[in-house]
């Protein structure tokens, strides 16, 4: 791959990622809207039916920006690996260091978010060791509630995300950050193009 080409699909590849935490972010926004009652559907059916569809955009996004156990998947970390060759070394350290820390700082959530990625709703080929369930305070009150016997998590990763305790993930709020980080990495490279020449 020439340096023309390396960096002409290292754009495209950092505007995908760009579009996905501005696209993450508005979600976060528009679920946020829902939750507080400032969207007006009156059906309550529906009204629940597109919360969890936000819900879900959320997590399986934040998942795949994470992802990196597949090479091929561009993701935040992906990108350096795939384009370090390209650029001079020094272009992606900043940036390879931000996404570690948000990753460290967003641990619980992360490994939370990838447990409902894979296990969500209807438990599609989820061991009993990995089904989703509740924290046992929130079981105990719907089984007193419902008359049912409710899921509970096994450990704090296998908790349900919904549309109102993803709130409670600090995760969330930072999702600004994330754009940030990649508004940084491409001025970074925008300097070391320039500078190149």
């Amino acid at each position: 791959m020439t340096p023309k080409e390396a960096y002409k699909e290292f754009e495209e590849q950092l505007a995908a990622l760009e579009v996905v935490v501005l696209y993450v972010s508005r979600t976060i926004s528009l679920l946020r809207r829902s939750v507080e009652g400032k969207i007006p559907i009156t059906n309550k059916q529906d009204s629940d039916m597109i919360r969890v569809a936000l819900t879900h955009y959320i997590v399986n996004n934040l998942n795949a920006l994470f992802d990196d156990k597949d090479r091929k998947v561009n993701s935040l970390k992906n990108i350096t690996k795939r384009f370090e060759g390209h650029f001079p070394t020094n272009v992606f350290s900043e940036y390879a260091a931000s996404v570690e820390e948000f990753r460290a700082k967003h641990l619980k959530d992360l490994e939370r978010i990838q447990k409902n990625r894979h296990l969500s709703t209807a438990h599609l080929g989820a061991s009993r060791e990995e089904r989703l369930g509740w924290p046992p305070h929130v079981a105990k009150n719907m089984d007193r509630l419902l008359g049912t016997k409710s899921s509970v998590a096994k450990s704090d990763s296998l908790r349900f995300i919904t549309p109102y305790q993803l709130f409670e993930m600090p995760i969330i709020e930072n999702v600004p950050r994330l754009e940030k980080i990649l508004e940084e990495l491409n001025t970074k490279v925008v300097f070391a193009k320039v500078f190149k020449k």
